[in-house]
């Protein structure tokens, strides 16, 4: 499960979820 692979198929806005999940 990598986010950054799966940022690709996630709508603009991923980089916020992704963010609060990583931070």
């Amino acid at each position: 499960m990598d986010d950054s692979n799966s940022d690709e198929c996630l709508p603009p806005g991923w980089t916020v979820k992704v963010n609060v999940r990583k931070n």
